[in-house]
């Protein structure tokens, strides 16, 4: 069964990235191995006609490092209002911490509330930096990102699916 690891509640205070090139998100432990399907975020695009993307980064030393997965584009027409936007995407995850970031052709806003440390970071659209590099800390911002998975067993195998036996 899909669930979630990031920030799920819509946060009281907004971050703007104002500009085109902009990069918000978060750092988020995932608490057991996964097939992610998508990145969420709690977001409004500054303009009608723009398009975003997300991707999922591998944290090395408390730091956002390797690109794993990014999205196809999305359309955001008529959508300059507060929304959960999903990003859908695949990647098999084990346990351990990400970076989930949220990437916008055009400026646009994220919601968090005060906790973790956010991530800002300038990056020409539509390609996500590899590595990641430097960025800005958005010092006791949690960001409303997440991304959904469903648990995956040691072995690599769905823990949702069903196991019969058979006996002769």
């Amino acid at each position: 069964m899909p669930t979630t690891f990031g920030y799920t509640s819509i946060g009281a205070s907004s971050e703007w990235g104002f500009a085109a090139d902009h990069v918000l998100g978060g750092m988020f432990t995932l608490t057991e191995a996964g097939d992610i399907t998508k990145i969420s975020g709690y977001i409004e695009p500054r303009n009608n006609g723009m398009y975003g993307k997300a991707a999922i980064y591998s944290v090395v030393g408390g730091a956002p490092s390797a690109l794993l997965a990014q999205s196809n584009p999305v359309a955001l027409q008529n959508n300059t209002t507060w929304a959960w936007v999903d990003f859908p995407l695949t990647y098999s995850a084990i346990a351990g911490d990400y970076a989930l970031i949220i990437f916008v052709d055009e400026g646009f806003a994220i919601r968090y509330d005060a906790g973790a440390n956010g991530i800002f970071d300038l990056v020409t659209y539509p390609n996500f930096n590899n590595p990641f590099g430097a960025y800005t800390t958005l010092t006791g911002q949690k960001q409303s990102v997440y991304a959904t998975y469903t648990p995956v067993g040691a072995a690599g195998l769905d823990v949702t699916s069903k196991m019969y036996l058979v006996f002769p």
